[in-house]
């Protein structure tokens, strides 16, 4: 329940705690368990409330994780990495499985996200916000900005070389992250599966 207004107090048992007003919520803990309710909350005034039944949260819940399933595969497949895309090495149901294995992680204004020198072993993917990146070598500016819909640290998944670049965070940024150690055990080496072929080839 949220409610919208009115004046709703809080009993356990007969012992009074607390009172509710306009803009509080409660009962949020029946949309995952079907549990006893640990109070008991009565009007003291008029009172106008939202509701949203167990059923109904975890129809829309299962709707979110289908479309973020669905943005993490359509990122997996474009990734190319040297002159392949990981959709030509890897079959529907490995990037599927890619996905289910990536982790969400953000990053405030500011961060760095990956130093140059350093050792890889995670691969990015920006949901939301920009990263600029920067070589040493070029100086103090950014070398490029890469927004949402881009990636960066794909050679990650091939081997622990040290990072080219450092990348911070311009913006605050939402990531898909995939660890190495992840993609080896669900499939294996990445480099053996770009030297096999493509999907189509390893399946004959």
């Amino acid at each position: 329940y949220v409610m919208e207004k009115g004046t709703i107090d809080v009993y356990v048992g007969d012992e009074y705690k607390s009172t509710l007003y306009s803009g509080s919520s409660f009962g949020e803990i029946a949309l995952l368990y079907n549990c006893p309710r640990s109070a008991t909350l009565r009007a003291r005034h008029f009172c106008k409330l939202w509701t949203i039944s167990r059923t109904a949260f975890r129809a829309i819940t299962s709707q979110f994780k289908q479309r973020r399933m669905n943005a993490k595969c359509e990122f997996l497949k474009n990734v190319k990495i040297r002159d392949k895309f990981l959709s030509d090495v890897l079959s529907e149901s490995e990037l599927n499985t890619l996905a289910l294995a990536t982790l969400n992680e953000s990053f405030e204004a500011g961060q760095t996200i990956v130093r140059e020198g350093d050792p890889g072993d995670i691969f990015y993917m920006i949901a939301s916000g920009s990263v600029d990146i920067y070589i040493k070598a070029k100086g103090d500016f950014p070398v490029a900005t890469l927004t949402s819909g881009n990636f960066f640290g794909e050679l990650a998944l091939l081997s622990t070389s040290v990072r080219t670049a450092s990348c911070v965070a311009k913006t605050d940024v939402d990531c898909y992250i995939l660890m190495r150690d992840d993609f080896n055990l669900l499939l294996g080496d990445l480099r053996s599966l770009m030297e096999g072929g493509n999907y189509g080839t390893r399946e004959e």
